[in-house]
């Protein structure tokens, strides 16, 4: 199993569909892949600030335990041998875990959460956590203490957040994949931003225990990957499926409905690249006999106070005490938007209740009439890191138009790079379907990308 150093480390750039047929057949080694992996990391993280903790010997002795396996003829499935990182807001056992955080940089975990016991009955191996906005509030990528995380893909723009380390760790090949999660569009944002594919599946289908939340009815566990078959790959490591082939299927295309939204308002405008690359795409999709049927979108137009209110409070009463005893080592933005919960009245919580009730029902009704729903991921073009150093809550509402709608309800949605902008800035589509239909939205995305 072994390879030379210079092969393996051009493998470095390849994704794990192809990866995984390599290990299986005993042509590359778990072991030399995640040791030449880890030199990469070493090397190259400082120009990213993808990572705050690497797992170097942890790391080794389950690649190593991988191949032995292997070896034996125990082969465990894709995720066996493949290296990944993991958000650092998710517990690994007797690994640090800092959310982010001043606070918690001592903190070591004592048990996995849910979905790394499920990574490791797939014998994957994980290399690192990855750095994130504070306590995952935020969708700019910016650390103050362990670094803004930056864009692989166009420096001088945001790697998106709050799962913005993992995205670049798959982006500059310094992961094959990466677990993060989602409260308003932590994974879909900084997917899109790094020109990768990221998924949000259906509220709670893989259970955020031993996850530190932000907002627990919120919050998702997602998936960040370098291709769509790779995305499948991680959602089907813990939900049973079939793992899309090498082809995408466009046989029935003519058969497909996709709704878009004639007029969602916000704060802003959709930016004018954004809209025409969206209006071009949707053209294009309907010239190879895809349906497309405007939807109203006004109905989501009040959105971001409902979500505010939920974030806001439920997030305040995981950060009471700290917020008391340490106000100092929050972030000043962070304080305050956590501080707001507490003034977050209950009539003004079930309010935001009763309205995630209601855009439910639009949902559902929207889905008796098409497959699935179809929007920029972002509205704008990946901000200027210098644009978002102030005016959090600003950025926040521009930022998170097209996403956060979809966590209040609970649907899956999945980003896929779509071009880019002048300047060589990701722009990504999203594709919204209804509750528990995640393969059919993957193998739908597999279809169309590339229209």
């Amino acid at each position: 199993m072994k390879r030379g150093n210079e092969e393996v480390k051009n493998i470095l750039h390849k994704d794990i569909f192809y990866l995984s047929k390599l290990i299986k057949s005993k042509q590359l080694s778990p072991y030399e892949l995640t040791k030449e992996l880890l030199k990469e990391i070493y090397d190259k993280n400082t120009n990213y600030n993808a990572y705050i903790t690497i797992r170097e010997e942890e790391a080794l002795n389950e690649a190593k335990i991988a191949e032995e396996s292997i070896m034996k003829g125990d082969y465990a499935g894709p995720l066996h041998g493949i290296p990944l990182s993991i958000k650092d807001n998710i517990h690994v056992k007797d690994t640090n875990l800092t959310n982010g955080a001043i606070i918690n940089k001592s903190f070591q975990s004592c048990q996995d959460a849910l979905i790394v016991n499920q990574l490791r009955a797939n014998k994957s191996i994980i290399v690192g956590k990855t750095n994130m906005d504070e306590y995952a509030n935020n969708i700019s990528g910016i650390n103050k203490q362990y670094g803004i995380i930056k864009n692989p893909v166009v420096r001088d723009v945001m790697a998106g957040g709050s799962s913005g380390g993992s995205a670049a760790s798959v982006a500059a090949n310094l992961a094959f994949a990466s677990i993060g999660t989602d409260t308003a569009g932590s994974v879909r944002i900084p997917a899109s931003c790094c020109g990768l594919f990221g998924l949000k599946p259906t509220f709670n289908i893989i259970p955020t225990v031993g996850i530190d939340p932000l907002s627990w009815t919120l919050d998702h566990v997602g998936f960040i990957t370098k291709s769509i078959e790779d995305l499948n790959i991680m959602y089907h490591s813990y939900v049973p499926g079939q793992v899309v082939s090498a082809e995408p299927n466009k046989q029935s295309l003519n058969k497909i409905k996709i709704g878009v939204f004639s007029n969602v308002s916000s704060d802003i405008d959709n930016d004018a690249e954004v809209k025409n690359i969206y209006d071009y795409y949707i053209q294009k999709l309907s010239n190879q006999g895809i349906h497309i049927k405007k939807l109203d979108g006004s109905f989501l137009n009040n959105f971001m106070e409902a979500h505010l209110a939920i974030s806001s409070s439920e997030a305040y009463y995981f950060h009471q005490q700290q917020l008391q005893n340490n106000p100092q080592l929050y972030d000043p933005a962070n304080y305050d938007y956590f501080s707001k919960g507490a003034m977050v009245t209950h009539k003004e919580y079930n309010e935001a209740l009763q309205f995630r009730i209601f855009i439910n029902e639009k949902f559902k009704h929207i889905f008796e009439e098409v497959d699935c729903i179809l929007t920029p991921t972002l509205p704008m073009l990946p901000l200027n890191i210098n644009e978002i150093q102030n005016g959090w809550e600003d950025t926040l509402r521009k930022v998170i138009k097209y996403t956060s709608p979809f966590n209040m309800c609970g649907l899956p949605a999945l980003t896929i790079p779509y071009e880019k902008d002048s300047k060589g800035a990701p722009i990504g589509m999203q594709l919204i379907s209804d509750h528990y239909n995640e393969s059919y939205l993957i193998n739908l995305a597999h279809s169309i990308m590339d229209i």
